[in-house]
């Protein structure tokens, strides 16, 4: 099958000017117009295979909006105030004895800081 037009181009904004293919125009009219009804109906191989790939093509995403970023905010917002309020409900049964801090056994910790010492004369803040 060969096309059914030749030489297009646009005149003068929505005129579209052509030569049309005589073989394909007698093909088409044919008494028993089945390929005149096949391109009508669109079920040629190419449309058939341009509406699979349309089928099976993932959806476009919607462009971005100010509304989709705010209700997605609030969600994430929600869900980690939620979180929150869990882990502050768990966090009792996860650890029943209460942390402490072991004393500091240190050289340097065994006796109080001199009086006479920097930090002690506000010379440190």
């Amino acid at each position: 099958m060969s096309a059914s037009f030749s030489d297009v181009h646009t005149e003068i904004g929505q005129i579209i000017v052509a030569q049309s293919n005589k073989e394909r125009v007698a093909e088409l009219l044919q008494p028993d117009r089945v390929l005149l009804l096949e391109m009508i109906r669109k079920t040629t191989q190419l449309c058939k295979a341009r509406r699979w790939i349309a089928d099976h093509d993932p959806p476009m995403p919607e462009p971005p909006s100010r509304r989709r970023f705010l209700k997605k905010a609030a969600f994430a917002g929600g869900g980690a105030l939620l979180g929150a309020v869990g882990l502050n409900q768990i966090s009792p049964r996860i650890w029943r004895e209460p942390l402490e801090l072991a004393p500091n056994r240190s050289y340097w910790a065994r006796k109080p800081a001199a009086a006479e010492s920097a930090a002690n004369r506000g010379h440190l803040r």
